[in-house]
């Protein structure tokens, strides 16, 4: 089970789209053309307040992303990190490529002087929520979905894992 993570590069742009793509479809959300999204990536790659990371499979391939943003809060009175979208390619889930991904975004948060890590979650993303809260992450707040989405209809999650 050869899996590497690491900062996503220009040339991953490709796959993070891709992902993107698989993210909007598990989401029923409709996109941007593709052209467009790799625009809009290649800006976040860029940008210092901003890390996408890849899972590389054994084959070389991209199997997955995560894309954290960095911003300085003042309810920690530093910085925090807030890991925005999670995707593992359909055929690589349930193989601890998404807790390696988390893994990774952490430890970047940690290396960035980060006080604490959040996230929201769909709160029926069951194996989700159960691997965030293994992690040590904890819901500080729930709040309603719009009932005219019907895949993400309940509630959103806010989770936090704080780092010092």
């Amino acid at each position: 089970m050869g899996l590497s993570i690491r900062l996503a590069e220009l040339t991953d742009i490709p796959c993070i789209v891709v992902g993107l793509k698989g993210f909007a479809a598990l989401l029923q959300h409709e996109l941007l053309p593709d052209q467009q999204l790799a625009l809009g990536v290649e800006r976040l790659i860029a940008d210092e307040n901003t890390d996408f990371l890849v899972a590389i499979g054994a084959h070389g391939g991209c199997v997955g992303f995560l894309q954290q943003r960095y911003r300085y809060s003042i309810w920690v009175s530093g910085p925090e990190a807030n890991i925005e979208d999670v995707f593992v390619d359909a055929r690589s889930r349930k193989k601890g490529f998404g807790r390696k991904l988390m893994d990774a975004a952490i430890a970047q948060a940690v290396m960035r002087g980060c006080k604490r890590v959040t996230l929201d979650v769909i709160e029926t993303n069951y194996g989700a929520v159960k691997i965030y809260e293994q992690m040590g992450f904890s819901c500080v707040r729930r709040r309603s979905v719009s009932e005219s989405d019907p895949v993400t209809e309940g509630r959103q999650l806010f989770m936090v894992l704080t780092l010092t």
